[in-house]
């Protein structure tokens, strides 16, 4: 995710992004080759293209939440904010 600030995105939004055009793709390739009439001999030639070990990885990629524990207090009235 180390060029994930050059398209204004935080590495967070970077992992998020990827995990998710991955399982997109994975999700839908298949479908849409049978919806726009491919054989199943044309869906096994592109299967390389749509199945391999990186989509695995994309789709495996977690992101870090950034969230502290400590309750934040309100300034005049001491309630719980979070």
């Amino acid at each position: 995710m180390e060029n994930a600030e050059f398209f204004d995105l935080s590495a967070d939004e970077g992992r998020a992004l990827v995990r998710q055009q991955a399982q997109l793709i994975s999700d839908t390739w298949r479908p849409l080759g049978v919806s726009l009439g491919l054989t199943p001999e044309e869906l096994r030639e592109y299967s390389s293209a749509f199945i391999h070990p990186e989509i695995e990885v994309a789709q495996r990629i977690t992101v870090t939440l950034d969230i502290s524990l400590e309750p934040t207090l309100s300034d005049d009235t001491g309630k719980c904010m979070s």
